[in-house]
């Protein structure tokens, strides 16, 4: 197979994940600025999952062996807490509330949280690929740019799909988390 079609195929399934959480997170995104909102979002999913492969692939002999036992926990933990956070915001937000709301979870804070939590695996993907001496500049940034190509749509659904959740979009969201940081602790 061709390096560019597996590393395409690569970026597919890296980028599932993120985009559940561009769903999720495009849900509370604020109706007058979504477009900005669910492109940073995009453009830090996207990031991460091109440079998590060059730390995976930079560590691979001096810490893949430690890593790999925790990398799961820490994705859980991560999608966990920022599932719950989110799905209290949502039940105690009322509809005047929704703009503040929406504003903290597009800080980069959480920008930076969402992208770490659902990149993990790519540095795991970036330490395989360290380890066979495969080549990292092009997968990475066939990976990143894949990522990013889906979660723009996906955060954009969101946006259209908190329009029928109304102000309790929001809860859902933090379930869809609490459920993929459950689901990334039992895969371990």
């Amino acid at each position: 197979m061709h390096p560019a079609v597996e590393a395409l195929i690569t970026g597919l399934a890296l980028s599932a994940d993120a985009v559940a959480v561009a769903i999720a997170a495009g849900m509370c995104a604020d109706a007058q600025r979504r477009g900005r909102q669910a492109l940073a979002l995009a453009a830090t999913f996207g990031g991460f999952q091109a440079l998590m492969p060059a730390l995976g692939w930079f560590a691979a002999r001096a810490l893949e062996d430690r890593l790999a036992a925790w990398d799961h926990w820490i994705a859980a933990a991560l999608l966990i807490v920022i599932g719950l956070k989110m799905a209290w915001e949502g039940l105690r937000a009322g509809d005047d509330d929704a703009p503040r709301s929406a504003a903290s979870w597009f800080a980069w804070r959480a920008l930076l949280g969402l992208g770490l939590a659902t990149s993990i695996d790519a540095a795991a993907v970036g330490a395989t690929m360290g380890l066979t001496g495969s080549p990292l500049l092009v997968p990475a940034l066939i990976i990143g740019a894949t990522t990013f190509t889906c979660c723009l749509p996906a955060a954009l659904l969101g946006t259209h799909l908190a329009k029928l959740g109304g102000s309790r979009a929001p809860i859902l969201g933090g379930v869809v988390l609490i459920g993929l940081g459950v689901r990334a602790g039992l895969a371990g």
